[in-house]
């Protein structure tokens, strides 16, 4: 697997990563129905992978994001993204730092806004 970082832009190849405790790919295929896809830019990832309170199914959609082309991809079951805004709202609610919270408050409405298309 190509790493690149997206700070620094230092890059490498990672092997044997697969089954391993890093291995935080979905347990389903990415064509599978059922399965939303909502498009974040890059801060709003570099957000969601700063969250401290995620169980291992949000940290699965968080981590397991993908590029499209151009378009960065979060993807995962109606059930995991509603899980997911649980945990981005618990940790917004608790921050000192006002800017985040909005920037957090702002990727809940993106969510929020794909569940309701969804349903």
């Amino acid at each position: 697997m190509n790493w690149e970082c997206s700070k620094c832009q230092d890059s490498g190849l990672v092997h044997h990563w697969e089954d391993s405790p890093c291995d935080l790919r979905p347990p389903r295929r990415l064509d599978e129905p059922g399965l939303l896809s909502l498009q974040l830019t890059d801060d709003e990832h570099a957000e969601l992978r700063r969250l401290q309170l995620l169980d291992l199914d949000s940290e699965r959609v968080v981590w397991s994001t993908y590029r499209d082309g151009g378009r960065l991809l979060l993807v995962g079951t109606e059930d995991d993204l509603d899980n997911l805004v649980g945990f981005i709202a618990f940790e917004a609610n608790h921050l000192a730092d006002r800017r985040r919270q909005r920037r957090l408050d702002q990727v809940i409405g993106k969510l929020e806004s794909a569940l309701r298309s969804f349903g």
